[in-house]
């Protein structure tokens, strides 16, 4: 089976049309990302990657289509929340919990845990995170409504959540496909209406 999706990539206006688009995406210069270093896209849409830094900037638009079985899925997959939660439990008690408090010094998160994993998997060659990209989301949304009229109800649907997928390096290469700007007008090109 293979997951599909739409990437949106932003990026400041750092050069010309044709020198961005022979550079996008940009690998993630620092440790901190939310997934690891990796290449980070808005899904399925553009809006939150006009959100996203501010000044110039160039937004990109790419095809992503990988294995299913390689991408960690933790928007859409109760399953993959499953098993990304025990690997969580994992690094929360015994030996592994206390050699990540020796490493990091600090409590688990979620940045760290893939970034020692994916490290682990190059130093011994072992397969032990087979994930070539993970997707996820934080608590950020644009607004909630409640599901029920009755006030005592806490369930709410939020709607237009912030989504993000990370493609790691050794990923990238025939599974990122650049397609287009969308932002800013003068970088699309519009061919019989449709942007290319």
């Amino acid at each position: 089976m293979v997951y599909s999706v739409k990437g949106f990539h932003t990026c400041r206006a750092d050069g010309t049309k044709e020198e961005l688009q022979e550079r996008v995406p940009f690998l993630s210069e620092y440790d901190d990302q939310w997934l690891g270093q990796g290449y980070y896209f808005w899904t399925d849409t553009d809006y939150w990657a006009r959100k996203w830094l501010k000044g110039e900037k160039v937004i990109s638009r790419f095809n992503i289509k990988m294995k299913r079985d390689i991408v960690l899925n933790l928007v859409d997959s109760v399953e993959d929340q499953i098993t990304f939660n025990k690997i969580l439990k994992c690094f929360s008690s015994g030996t592994l919990g206390a050699a990540y408090k020796n490493k990091f010094n600090s409590e688990i998160c979620v940045s760290q845990v893939l970034t020692w994993l994916r490290e682990e998997c190059k130093a011994v060659a072992v397969d032990i995170f087979p994930y070539g990209a993970v997707k996820a989301k934080d608590y950020r949304r644009e607004h909630s409504v409640p599901f029920l009229a009755d006030p005592r109800s806490r369930e709410e649907l939020p709607l237009v959540e912030r989504h993000q997928i990370c493609v790691y390096d050794e990923y990238k290469e025939g599974s990122v496909v650049f397609e287009g700007f969308v932002h800013p007008p003068n970088f699309m090109d519009v061919t019989g209406g449709a942007m290319v």
